[in-house]
């Protein structure tokens, strides 16, 4: 039995390097000089001016050295495998100008091999598989040695999660496709973490916003009141977690007639909507009486948003999918409100529904506050709807 000689890679530790290493290298090159500058301030404070001066410079050229180094070592290339229709959509995408990204060189190829050959040519943190089923069920052992210039590991991401990151939704037709969202059959699982901090932040923020709305209740409801006859508040059936209905509450900003003739998908300039009830929409104002809804735990703070039964039936026929939205709790914001404009038709509830699943997909605490960050800015500029 013949003993298998070592590799060159073996011999000389040519092995590739991670970048998490990279960037606790780039952190290092941070706090040493921050470091230093404090042993400096002590310096001073002794009187020791001359010797201070020394070793802020001293810092000061390792700043300088650790930004050209990081310089240097970014990535300046993509790398996309496969020749179809969807490799070409990724490729103009990533080509677009958009103020604050670097511009990024894209080199094509058409199979593992030459994808391998142009990554230890260049430096480049991503390889994307946009080719067919059969590359992508061959990619494993080829993508475990791809290494780029620097020799780092680029990460291996396909064309379905690549079209997710640069339109932040998921096309229906690929959510069709998707591991994760065709695996969920009633309710998402979420970690029990971020189960109890997500509950635990419904119920704080909850309970704040009841305690600032209070002495503001009877205002409201006289202006609501003056503006046009009616009660304050409305209720309506909605359809929450798992499909389940249950009762909504807002302000009212429609006349009391409004759907007389049953009921009516809402539109832009809708012309049931009462002046007063033109402004709550536009600052989400209307949507407040549904903390009690968070409350009793029937919605979230960040979620879809809850539609009404009457419309879910006919939605759910027309968009494949559109049930997936229904396995998690739907909350007083979501991805959908913050990115798309006003809906009232199928082709436009499609759109929202695809920023839905990918908040399905990918639904984490730091998402949450990214969509509440979002949805200030919508309240403070009235864009709301």
């Amino acid at each position: 039995m013949t003993t298998p000689h070592p590799s060159f890679e073996t011999i000389f530790d040519l092995f590739p390097v991670s970048r998490h290493a990279v960037r606790r290298q780039r952190s290092a090159n941070l706090l040493v000089p921050a470091a230093i500058t404090l042993v400096a301030t002590v310096m001073v404070l002794v009187q020791l001016p001359i010797a201070a001066a020394l070793v802020g410079l001293a810092s000061l050229a390792l700043v300088g050295a650790g930004l050209v180094q990081g310089r240097l070592e970014e990535a300046d290339t993509v790398i996309l495998v496969g020749r179809s229709p969807m490799a070409s959509i990724i490729a103009s995408s990533i080509t677009l100008p958009i103020r604050g990204r670097r511009p990024m060189t894209i080199l094509r190829a058409g199979h593992l091999a030459e994808a391998a050959a142009l990554a230890r040519t260049a430096r480049c943190d991503e390889v994307i598989d946009a080719g067919s089923g059969a590359l992508a069920a061959r990619a494993g052992a080829a993508f475990d040695t791809l290494v780029d210039a620097r020799g780092l590991r680029p990460t291996v991401v396909s064309g379905p999660e690549k079209v997710e990151q640069l339109l932040g939704r998921i096309p229906v037709e690929l959510a069709l496709q998707d591991r994760l969202l065709t695996r969920i059959v009633a309710v998402r699982p979420l970690a029990p973490g971020y189960a109890v901090l997500k509950r635990g932040l419904d119920v704080v923020a909850a309970l704040g916003i009841g305690l600032f709305l209070l002495p503001a209740l009877p205002l409201i409801a006289l202006a609501i009141v003056l503006d046009s006859r009616g009660p304050m508040f409305y209720s309506q059936i909605r359809v929450g977690l798992g499909g389940k209905p249950f009762q909504i509450y807002k302000f009212r900003t429609m006349r009391t007639d409004a759907e007389r003739h049953g009921a009516v998908w809402a539109t832009a300039a809708d012309p049931r909507v009462t002046r007063l009830g033109r402004v709550m929409r536009r600052t989400r104002i209307d949507e407040l009486p549904q903390i009690w809804n968070v409350l009793r735990g029937d919605m979230t703070l960040v979620g879809p948003r809850p539609e009404r039964p009457e419309f879910t039936e006919a939605l759910a026929r027309e968009i494949h999918g559109y049930h997936v939205r229904h396995t998690v709790k739907p909350g007083l914001t979501g991805w959908a409100q913050v990115c798309y404009r006003y809906t009232s038709s199928i082709r436009d509830t499609k759109a929202k529904v695809e920023y839905d699943l990918f908040y399905v997909k990918h639904c984490s605490p730091v998402f949450d506050v990214k969509i509440m960050l979002r949805t200030v800015k919508v309240v403070v500029g009235m864009k709301g709807q």
